[in-house]
């Protein structure tokens, strides 16, 4: 649920919208159940939601009912209050779900699972769709499954509930209507008050939910004098605040029983390592030592040997799994580091053609590398044979924690290292480069010649990266882009791109959902602005080939137009909003004259808001009919 609401919060956009996601206080510690199929039904729903609602809330409201000691019955409602539907077309709609003949599949399989797809994974796990609408007010869509009990266990409990009492100052109605009512199913007291000064103490231990236009200098003075209450500042769901009061806490968008949840249990979400890091001086050496880093990215593989050049240890390079099985096979590693992403071949994969086939290798550490830092990732890595893990972008910290847990003892050579002649400490000259955050990447490296090393390893890789990301696209080889976009996320938030990296992390997380739609939406412009980028850092590399991609987007030939026009007509006759979204995802394929960008983008906008007849009527004006 944690990842669908992550998922969901990027494509609100700049949309003024609050998600919140419920969830029942009675949903048992694990289910057995397809949860990709069930994620891949909210994505869809969620995202009309989002999709048709310009400003107001969009709820993921999760519940349970009791069939008997071994089953329940989930139920979900994705409500929002965006345009809602006309009654007269709530018929069409359901129409548009039972018809499901191969053309139609084909269809919707190639933009994204569709609603009829999502009527028949339901009734295909045993249960059943539906939907209520007020046109003008909003809509409910709602879905249940039932879910065979494995462990009853209550999690969502907050501890001295009875000794708890939450304040929250909105001015949104709505907002403050939706946090009480998660505050009682979790049995707090709570009250709703529109400034610090309606406070009055409960007599309890106190919490103070408030948003970051409330965050004034007469709130930081309350919470330094009164130490014994705890704020709570809700913040976007990317934000790099960091609190700077010991007793405020942050809580992420979007609003989540989760997140509320581990606010009221006084949890501590983990700071990002830009947060805390400041330059790290290693304690130790390892002359004696072999290291193995396999990683298809040249850059990743240059970013892990520069932070343990300093340790002095032996470091050798693999590209791919196939190829560190065949140097493991005929040499002896203390440590291997293993890229878990790579294509043909992935990291989990590898690790156990190791510990099955190579005798001489069934105890050597092997450390994930990996971009994915999820709960419970670490527990999957060991149970896959791994020993740990190390979170990408790498710090140089906790590489060297890693290393000293793993390394034999006797290899290890403690004192300083003084650095290294090929990577010196961190005071050497910094590149200022003005389309990069340099300061935080430095920081995490810990190395500014190492930085500037992989800056340029990125830029030489730069037009060779874009083709093969634009090949997997073209081809539709959604495995193969997801690997990708991976590694480019992590290259890009290593050398300080750490926009470029947020959105390569959305069309990961897109590739992972099956989300093809959130893909052929921002894959456009994201190459662009990775174009963009490359061209910014040409004047860095004067002795590089220019390595910006070339703009591959075309002008849109009248044939093909002509085509679109078609099936736009079709799809808005039939209100079939796949087909209308399948017709936006191919224009946008694509580049038009200046006299008609204006009319596309409008058109683009009345496909989203389902307004069948305008969209005919300026598809007739782009091509001059």
């Amino acid at each position: 649920i944690n990842d669908i609401a992550n998922v969901l919060a990027t494509r609100i956009g700049e949309k003024d919208i609050e998600l919140i996601v419920d969830l029942d206080v009675n949903l048992p510690h694990i289910l057995e159940g397809d949860a990709m199929r069930i994620r891949q039904i909210i994505i869809n729903l969620a995202n009309n939601a989002i999709k048709f609602t310009e400003r107001g809330m969009v709820w993921i409201r999760l519940s349970c009912e009791k069939i008997s000691d071994e089953e329940i019955m989930l139920n979900y409602h994705i409500i929002d209050t965006g345009m809602g539907i006309k009654q007269e077309d709530i018929g069409r709609l359901f129409r548009n779900f039972e018809q499901v003949d191969s053309k139609r599949n084909r269809a919707v399989e190639g933009t994204g699972l569709g609603l009829a797809i999502s009527k028949n994974l339901c009734e295909a796990m045993g249960g059943s769709i539906g939907v209520r609408s007020e046109y003008g007010k909003g809509s409910d869509f709602f879905f249940s499954i039932p879910q065979k009990i494995i462990d009853p266990t209550l999690d969502i409990v907050v501890s001295e509930s009875e000794n708890k009492c939450a304040y929250v100052i909105t001015d949104r109605e709505d907002m403050a209507d939706c946090f009480i009512s998660e505050l009682n199913k979790l049995e707090v007291e709570s009250h709703h008050i529109d400034s610090i000064d309606e406070y009055r103490p409960s007599g309890k231990r106190d919490y103070i939910f408030f948003t970051p236009e409330t965050y004034t200098d007469r709130m930081r003075t309350f919470l330094d004098t009164h130490r014994d209450i705890t704020g709570v500042i809700l913040v976007d769901f990317d934000s790099d605040y960091v609190s700077s009061q010991d007793n405020l806490r942050i809580m992420r968008r979007p609003e989540t029983t989760m997140a509320m949840l581990a606010a009221l249990n006084d949890v501590e979400t983990e700071m990002s390592a830009y947060d805390t890091m400041e330059y790290y001086k290693v304690d130790f050496t390892a002359p004696d030592a072999k290291v193995l880093i396999v990683d298809d990215n040249l850059v990743n593989i240059t970013i892990t040997e520069g932070l343990l050049a300093s340790t002095r240890m032996e470091c050798t390079g693999a590209l791919s799994a196939k190829e560190a099985i065949e140097l493991i096979s005929n040499n002896t590693y203390d440590i291997v580091f293993m890229d878990h992403m790579m294509p043909e071949m992935d990291g989990v994969e590898a690790t156990h053609i190791i510990r099955d086939t190579i005798p001489s290798a069934s105890d050597v550490p092997i450390i994930a590398l990996t971009a994915n830092v999820m709960e419970g990732v670490k527990d999957m890595f060991i149970r896959e044979g791994m020993n740990d893990f190390v979170a990408k972008p790498i710090d140089v910290k906790t590489l060297m924690d890693v290393v000293r847990r793993w390394l034999p003892k006797d290899k290890i050579i403690d004192g300083e290292s003084g650095g290294d002649e090929n990577y010196p400490s961190a005071e050497s000259e910094v590149i200022e480069y003005d389309c990069l955050d340099y300061n935080k990447a430095i920081e995490v490296l810990g190395h500014v010649n190492l930085y500037n090393r992989i800056v340029e390893e990125f830029y030489r890789s730069g037009a060779d990266r874009a083709d093969a990301l634009n090949n997997a696209y073209d081809s539709e080889d959604w495995a193969d882009y997801t690997i990708k976009i991976h590694s480019l996320k992590s290259a890009s938030r290593q050398i300080g791109a750490m926009e470029l990296g947020d959105k390569a992390e959305r069309l990961e997380k897109a590739g992972h959902l099956n989300d093809i739609d959130v893909i052929k939406d921002m894959h456009s412009e994201f190459m662009e602005e990775y174009g963009n980028l490359l061209s910014k850092l040409t004047k860095y590399f004067p002795d590089v080939v220019d390595n910006a991609p070339e703009d591959s987007a075309r002008f849109i030939d009248s044939a093909v137009l002509s085509e679109l026009a078609n099936k736009l007509r079709m799809a808005c006759d039939e209100l079939d909003m796949d087909g209308m979204e399948e017709v936006k995802k191919r224009m946008q394929e694509y580049s038009y004259p200046e006299d008609k960008k204006d009319t596309v983008k409008e058109l683009y906008k009345d496909i989203d808001n389902i307004d069948a007849d305008k969209c005919i009527m300026l598809m007739d004006r782009i091509i001059g009919a």
